[in-house]
Formats: structure tokens, sequence, C-alpha cells
């Protein structure tokens, strides 16, 4: 995993003049995540392009990065490594921090203009540094063997 690539990355794809990469910068924070987690997109970032029209076409997705379902994570994932994945989701305003695995996505819910929103990260790589947040709920991938 390179921590260069992914730090700061969704503010990065906000500038980009490629809309879809812009969408992804915006509210690709989720996605993003999952695409860390596979290990598949790493370095290549013009492959989230793909991945985004992808997760469209297989209604994963909607136009703003909203992982639309639980189910759609796991599938994902399995588009990207080819291998299973189970999903465990803790999800409270104060969440039990569970034994973590380094696929373990945090969850944030921030307040900004708009109301209040949620942030997803990974533990080692936070692709977004602009808002306060407050720790409320995990999302655990674990590849099935």
């Amino acid at each position: 995993m390179n921590k260069d690539f992914w730090n700061l990355l969704q503010p990065r794809l906000r500038n980009e003049s490629e809309p879809v990469l812009q969408a992804i910068g915006k509210w690709g924070c989720y996605l993003l995540s999952i695409a860390e987690i596979s290990g598949v997109v790493e370095e290549r970032w013009w492959a989230l392009i793909e991945l985004y029209n992808r997760c469209l076409y297989h209604g994963w997705i909607d136009k703003e990065c909203t992982i639309l379902t639980p189910e759609a994570g796991p599938a994902i994932l399995k588009h990207l490594t080819g291998n299973q994945w189970t999903l465990e989701k803790i999800d409270s305003e104060n969440p039990i921090l569970p034994p973590l695995k380094p696929v373990t996505e945090v969850i944030y819910k921030y307040h900004a203009f708009s109301g209040v929103g949620y942030h997803y990260k990974t533990l080692l790589i936070d692709t977004e540094v602009e808002r306060a947040r407050t720790l409320c709920g995990f999302r655990i991938y674990t590849r099935v063997t």
C-alpha cells in the first residue's frame, strides 16, 4: 500500500477536469476506501473511472458514489479481487472498538453547512482531511478463504 498515493487523493480528484473523477472527489470516500482495501487500483487512479462506471452499471452506487446496499461493498471487492468478502457493520453514537483488522473502515459523522454527513476511511489512510469529525461506526471487511 502506498500511503502517498491514497493520502489526500479525494481532494486532488475534485480538481480533475474529468467529471467522473470530480464526482469521486466530492462524494466517493466509501468507494475509495473499498478500492484501497482491494489493493487493485493502487497507483492507477484512472482505473477509478472504470470502477465508477462498472459500479453504476451493476447498481452498486448512484451517480454521487453512494453505496446503495450493504451487499454492494463485498460485491465491489469481489469484482476487484475475485475473492468473496464478508462485511460486519458496527454503527452507534459511541461504537465499541472491535478487534481491528487491516481491512477495517472507520466511519465518521461530521456537520457541514448542508447538514450531517458521513466520511469513510480505512484505518491507515484518510482520503479527506478537511472537516472535524466524530467517530460513529466501523465496517469490517474480511476476505473469505
